[in-house]
């Protein structure tokens, strides 16, 4: 299943699919307009990829807060909403619902915890949020690009939340 699901986006990776060096058992999760790989020890994506289109950039439909967990992974193995309470942790978009304005489906797709990381308020309201602004102008100069965005873990991983979400 996991292999059918990744075939199904492989547009989304044009140069193949990004490698992670870890010995469990991971899920792709093909979307409309990205596919991730979620590790369901760290209850976060090693990566997510997608397909940046000019005709599809611009806002068309407002944005949706619609934070929840993600259906097709397991309890135990999926992050959820009260992970984040009180965390002092933002829940990160990786492919940014910025991204996906111009498809009512894709947006809502993008607020699956499966699509998040915890971030640091300043680094996801600031920094983050430029970067996805710059790569989004990208995509409305150069055309078509594709963009791999996912986190960094270094010595021993901090986690938050009763599921232990890395951070």
């Amino acid at each position: 299943a996991c292999s059918t699901a990744f075939a199904n986006c492989d547009d989304m990776v044009a140069f193949g699919k990004p490698v992670v060096d870890t010995r469990e058992q991971v899920t792709y999760l093909c979307r409309k307009m990205y596919v991730l790989e979620h590790s369901p020890s760290r209850k976060t994506a090693y990566w997510s990829a997608e397909k940046l289109v000019r005709k599809q950039q611009g806002k068309v439909s407002e944005r949706l807060n619609a934070f929840r967990y993600d259906p097709k992974l397991r309890r135990g193995e999926r992050s959820e909403l009260g992970d984040y309470i009180g965390s002092g942790f933002d829940k990160g978009h990786l492919a940014p619902v910025g991204d996906m304005h111009h498809n009512p489906k894709a947006m809502l797709e993008s607020f699956y915890l499966s699509n998040m990381v915890p971030q640091l308020p300043a680094n996801n309201r600031r920094g983050w949020r430029d970067l996805e602004y710059k790569v989004r102008g990208f995509a409305l100069s150069r055309g078509t690009i594709y963009v791999i965005s996912g986190p960094i873990y270094q010595g021993e991983t901090k986690t938050i939340g009763k599921n232990k979400v890395a951070v």
